[in-house]
């Protein structure tokens, strides 16, 4: 994996406000590349993108493997108050897994590696 150095973008605290990142930027270790006193980028080879891409799919799986578990099982008001889910919020949650709403933010996404 390299880094590379870059240049900090004029007005770059303006334009992350902007975009809706009201997180602490200047924060100690800084959130935001930018707000480093030597900004960079990492760069990742196709092996690295490839193993970064199988690990974020098996964490994926067994996060939908346990909402599974916790909308369908016998266990179900204990898990989701091991969880903290509001009672108000878990009809809505087991009925959108029952219909099989999308599961992920990129599951209708074209973005692939």
């Amino acid at each position: 994996m390299l880094g590379i150095h870059f240049d900090s973008r004029p007005d770059w605290q303006n334009l992350t406000k902007n975009l809706g990142f009201n997180v602490a930027l200047l924060e100690n270790p800084p959130y935001w590349a930018e707000a480093l006193d030597r900004p960079f980028a990492l760069q990742f080879s196709l092996s690295e993108i490839q193993a970064i891409a199988a690990a974020t799919a098996e964490i994926n799986g067994m996060a939908l493997a346990l909402v599974e578990h916790v909308c369908q099982s016998n266990q179900s008001p204990i898990l989701m108050d091991k969880l903290q889910i509001p009672p108000g919020f878990r009809d809505a949650i087991r009925l959108s897994w029952r219909r099989q709403d999308p599961r992920s933010l990129s599951q209708n996404s074209s973005c692939q590696v």
